[in-house]
């Protein structure tokens, strides 16, 4: 009952909302400042396909620099926030250690995945309303060895979309609970507020001096635009990976703060 009426809660919030607002903006000033909308009749479109729209404005935006910033906003650090106050024992005695540890990764998780997901979404509608299906006379102008060449005109292009906004809403489940770990492992309160986006700008300044291994970076997963001999699925089995061992880290960190008397 309690992590019910706290995803509720969490949904109507103004820090979720204001937060995918922010997070939308780097895509919204890439696709309508720099691409220079204004200069077309949008109700003519605007010559390009919807892939090719998606693909350059994630591409040429400051979207993936950031990324890491937005997961962790909406609910992440409320662990962090409750350990600061003192309230986090309270609400473990009424709720109990399962649950509370449970309810913080699940909704650390759903606040992720809609900040994500939306600001994803904002921008796939934009392009629903002023580009064209991708077909075989307009897909992207890319090498054939493009990871998703060879699907990029099924669905008319929208199974690339649907599949680009899923990595998108799986970096932010990712990413949230990557933030929620840190809260709890790091004292200091500042220091865990920043630490989250430090570490993610950081592997994306260094992703690509990492040749291939680059492609296990999470800068590099949220949008796989890789060339090469690589599987489609392949990078959503690493985010599977990836999600089950930061869950696994997070429990186990919790239950040695609770043996050592740390909470």
């Amino acid at each position: 009952m309690k992590t019910i009426s706290e995803i509720k809660r969490l949904m109507i919030s103004p820090k979720l909302i204001v937060t995918i607002l922010i997070a939308h903006l780097p895509l919204w000033f890439e696709y309508s400042y720099i691409q220079r909308l204004w200069q077309y009749d949008l109700s003519q479109g605007i010559g390009l396909d919807i892939n090719s729209f998606i693909h350059d404005t994630v591409a040429l935006a400051w979207f993936v620099p950031v990324a890491g910033l937005f997961p962790g906003i909406p609910y992440a650090f409320s662990y962090l926030e409750e350990r600061s106050s003192g309230f986090i024992h309270p609400e473990i005695i009424r709720e109990g250690r399962k649950k509370y540890i449970k309810r913080k990764i699940i909704l650390s998780c759903l606040g992720g995945a809609v900040v994500m997901g939306m600001a994803y979404l904002i921008m796939v509608l934009v392009g629903i309303a002023i580009c064209e299906p991708t077909t075989l006379n307009n897909k992207p102008q890319v090498s054939e060895d493009w990871i998703w060449y060879g699907v990029i005109t099924k669905w008319s292009g929208y199974y690339v979309v649907l599949l680009k906004g899923l990595l998108f809403i799986l970096f932010g489940i990712l990413w949230a609970e990557v933030t929620l770990l840190l809260s709890m492992t790091i004292k200091n309160k500042y220091a865990a507020y920043i630490m989250p986006f430090l570490i993610y700008h950081v592997s994306w300044q260094v992703h690509l001096l990492f040749g291939k291994l680059q492609l296990f970076f999470p800068s590099s997963m949220i949008r796989w635009d890789v060339h090469g001999d690589y599987s489609i699925v392949r990078v959503y089995v690493q985010y599977a990976l990836y999600i089950v061992l930061v869950t696994a880290a997070i429990l186990i960190k919790f239950r040695g703060d609770i043996k050592r008397g740390r909470i």
